[in-house]
């Protein structure tokens, strides 16, 4: 595994417009997905719910949902074969109020997959949420709503859209904003193939 490159800028990561990225808005209930051709071209915006599965299956099951997402568009839409998939996600925090045992085990095994399937993934992105927010919304302590209203102007958004999926969106946004030069904290916790 490699890191991404230095630039004059500072640190730099995976250039979205190499590849199809997936943007999540992770959540054990909910998780918004994004899906972007390069050239920031939105193809696939969408929902999964686990909200129907009893508790102990909600990690596994929102796990295998997402990577078969992610696997489905990177065999129909890779233009070309050779072409990786980089997923950007909206970290979460240990000890906040919206931690969950659960989102950290689906994390881990989507961070397994991204680790281990280095034909498919070019690489994970995190993002504090905060950073999200303020990238997009211009404030750290954005509600959902201020973050939905902002990716509205910048993204047409479905009719119906949930703020999970435009969540989804504005993290693929944030990125898009900062990849050319990034936190080391951000750095730090990429994990980035060559």
């Amino acid at each position: 595994m490699a890191k991404g490159s230095k630039t004059g800028n500072g640190l730099k990561l995976v250039d979205p417009d190499t590849c199809l990225t997936v943007s999540l808005d992770v959540g054990i209930g909910y998780t918004g997905v994004a899906m972007w051709l390069p050239g920031a071209s939105l193809f696939r915006l969408f929902l999964i719910t686990s909200q129907v599965l009893p508790e102990a299956r909600k990690s596994h099951h929102m796990a295998e949902a997402i990577l078969s997402a992610v696997y489905g568009a990177h065999s129909r839409y890779s233009l070309n074969p050779a072409q990786r998939v980089l997923l950007v996600v909206e970290g979460y925090g240990y000890g906040g109020g919206f931690f969950n045992v659960q989102q950290a085990e689906m994390i881990g095994m989507i961070k397994k997959a991204v680790i281990e399937f280095t034909h498919i993934f070019k690489g994970l992105v995190f993002l504090a949420p905060n950073t999200v927010k303020l990238r997009v919304a211009g404030a750290g302590k954005a509600t959902k709503s201020m973050v939905k209203k902002a990716v509205s102007s910048v993204v047409a958004l479905p009719k119906g859209a949930t703020s999970h999926e435009a969540d989804a969106v504005a993290v693929y946004l944030a990125y898009n904003k900062m990849w050319k030069n990034v936190t080391d904290e951000t750095y730090k916790v990429s994990i980035l193939h060559e």
